[in-house]
């Protein structure tokens, strides 16, 4: 997926200044999903934009962009729900006194 995402962006420039805005679309849109799926969202967020920021294509078209853009987001926010989470947890394990464990027999907590 690197490879494809370092040959479209290659690509990018040599469309850079053409006419040819339908292959740019293709091109922002493909990298930005790719990009997404890296988990690499501000970089992803930022080629989709480039493709909504347009304004040739149809109305279904652009429905279907920014479709694919809201779904990247949504998956954005899962995943910093889930970090922030995660960090919660490790800040509660952390500030528990030394020695301490939570009870793994069922006659309560371990003394």
């Amino acid at each position: 997926m690197k490879h494809a995402i370092r040959t479209y962006r290659g690509a990018l420039t040599v469309f850079k200044g053409t006419k040819w805005s339908h292959i740019r679309d293709h091109v922002h849109f493909h990298i930005g999903k790719w990009y997404a799926f890296l988990g690499m969202f501000d970089v992803a967020i930022n080629h989709i934009l480039e493709v909504l920021a347009c304004g040739h294509q149809s109305k279904t078209t652009q429905e279907l962009f920014l479709r694919d853009f809201f779904q990247i987001v949504q998956m954005e926010n899962q995943t910093e729900t889930k970090d922030t989470y995660k960090q919660h947890q490790q800040q509660q394990l952390q500030s528990r006194p030394a020695g301490h464990r939570p009870s793994t027999q069922a006659g309560g907590p371990n003394l």
